[in-house]
Order: C-alpha cells, then sequence, then structure tokens
C-alpha cells in the first residue's frame, strides 16, 4: 500500500476520485453538454467507418506494436489468456490480441464499431472473439459472471472507462491484469481549436481524457502501475461532408446542436478546404499504464 494507514489511503482514493469527476464536470461546464450515452454511442455509430478507415494506416499500425511491446516488457504474457477488450471499436487491438490469446471477449456499445470487427476478424481467419455490443457503464459483474474472469482487462482510449466506478470494475473483472492508455496532457487538434475559437471566443481544453487520473488513483488503491508515454501524430484529409460530420459529433459532446452552430461548422468547414479536401493535423502524447491485480 502506497500510504501508511487505511485512512490515508481512503483519503487520497477520495481525492483522485474528485479530481477525475472535476475534470469530466469541466467539459460539461464549458458548453452544456452531456454525458449522455446514447448521444455518444450515436457519435460512434456514425464514425465508425471513417474511424476504421484510419487506423489502417502506418502510424496506427506503429502504436499497436508498441502497445503489445508494453505489455510484453510488462510481463503480460497473453498467449493462452483470457482477454477482455472495453471499448473495443473497430478491433485495432482485439484482434491482434485474439491472435496470442485463448480467447476475446469485445465489448462495445457502438453496434457499426462492431460489424466492421466481425468482418475483419473473418477475413483474417480469427474466430475466437465473443462481441459484446453493451456500455461498459451498463455491465453487471455479477450477472455477467465475469468477477474476476479474465487474465486481462483491457482498455485503450475508451470513453467507457471514466470514473472511479468504472475503473473499479474494470479491476474487479481481472484476475490477473489490466493495461489502460488515455491521452496525456493538452491534445492538439487544429480544426477543433480554431472552432473552438470562433464559435466560443476562447481556447479549448479538456482534460478529462488525461491519464493522470486514472494514474493516481489506482495508485492510491495499493497497486503499482507501470507507464510508459508515447508521441502520436496524424494527418486526415476528408471531404467537407465527411469532415462536417465528425466536428459536429465532436460539438455535440459539448454544445446543443443548434441551427445556428450548424451554419458557423459548414461556414468553417468550406473556409479550411482546398480543393474540397479538408486537412486535420493531430498531436498528442498517450500514457499506457499495466498493473497486476
Amino acid at each position: 500500500m502506497p500510504y501508511g494507514n487505511e485512512f490515508e489511503k481512503n483519503k487520497m482514493v477520495d481525492f483522485w476520485a474528485e479530481a477525475w469527476e472535476q475534470a469530466g464536470n469541466i467539459r460539461s461546464k464549458q458548453k452544456q453538454p452531456a454525458k449522455d450515452l446514447q448521444r455518444t454511442v450515436a457519435m460512434w455509430n456514425n464514425r465508425a467507418a471513417g474511424f476504421a478507415k484510419n487506423t489502417t494506416k502506418k502510424d496506427s499500425q506503429t502504436r499497436v506494436e508498441a502497445v503489445l511491446a508494453f505489455l510484453d516488457y510488462c510481463g503480460v504474457k497473453t498467449a493462452g489468456m483470457t482477454v477482455l477488450d472495453i471499448g473495443c471499436g473497430p478491433g485495432n487491438y482485439t484482434i491482434p490480441l485474439a491472435k496470442r490469446a485463448a480467447h476475446v471477449w469485445a465489448l462495445d456499445p457502438a453496434s457499426n464499431m462492431l460489424e466492421i470487427l466481425k468482418e475483419r476478424a473473418e477475413k483474417e481467419g480469427v474466430f475466437n472473439i465473443t462481441y459484446i455490443n453493451r456500455p461498459w457503464e451498463e455491465v453487471e459483474l455479477d450477472k455477467e459472471g465475469w468477477l474476476g474472469k479474465f487474465d486481462l482487462v483491457f482498455a485503450s482510449m475508451t470513453p467507457g472507462i471514466n470514473d472511479k466506478e468504472t475503473l473499479e470494475k474494470m479491476i474487479k473483472a481481472s484476475k490477473g491484469y489490466c493495461y489502460l492508455s488515455r491521452f496525456a496532457g493538452q491534445r492538439r487538434n487544429n480544426l477543433q481549436e480554431k472552432l473552438w475559437q470562433k464559435l466560443f471566443q476562447e481556447a479549448w481544453s479538456d482534460l478529462s481524457m488525461d491519464i493522470i487520473f486514472p494514474f493516481n488513483l489506482v495508485y492510491a488503491m495499493g497497486y503499482f502501475p507501470s507507464l510508459r508515454f508515447i508521441n502520436a501524430k496524424w494527418v486526415n484529409e476528408e471531404s467537407v461532408e465527411e469532415t462536417t460530420g465528425k466536428l459536429r459529433d465532436w460539438l455535440a459532446g459539448y454544445t446543443d446542436i443548434t441551427p445556428a452552430v450548424l451554419e458557423s461548422l459548414h461556414e468553417f468547414v468550406v473556409n479550411e478546404s482546398v480543393n474540397g479536401l479538408v486537412k486535420e493535423e493531430v498531436e498528442t502524447n498517450i500514457g499506457m499504464m499495466v498493473w497486476q491485480v
């Protein structure tokens, strides 16, 4: 235990749980939304095809290799393991893990993501995957028989792990290891930053997905997570229509999408376009953590 007694431990757990909650509240206080699960699921269903396309790029594959290498470094012998992949998306990690593991349970609230994952898995001849179309927030471990069920509970960049409760549930589902990745520090996105400034006349900031909160919370709980950071950069060039849809879905996490907001959004995207394409440039650091339960 990192702290001298149970009182000190509980005090620090509460401190970081509250800090994490406040970081999420900053998001909602900035511009109205939205812990609206249905809205979030709709967004990811809308983005499934484009998101899946981007994950086939070289930089995305490099990140997959880095994650698998980090698991190996931490002593997570995935061969023959049972794995739960929370927020699996189109299967960036599900399929590589399934090629090593005995079986992978792939959970995602967006049905379109799971359909893409199924198609990919079939094409690659991977059949040891169970597909679960459900939000992590709504999973009841005892009813599923998932208490201490999995050798590895894996959660990469998923908004499903968003507070102390969802993190504790992740830990309770594991009988071996947990892996969690989040952003580290402020991420830069040229389009989001410019659009936010245009709409609200202020700089955009959202640290609710920062690794600092779950890392310190896990440590305060008495675990000793290994931590590694990687830098990630990518560029997307998409049509005016695709970019408008992506930015609309992003904004919906912060504000109501009124006709006035849509008009400003469309005007912004058109002005950013060159020959019908809009360039999105993203740079961020990603924190990866692994701990044994």
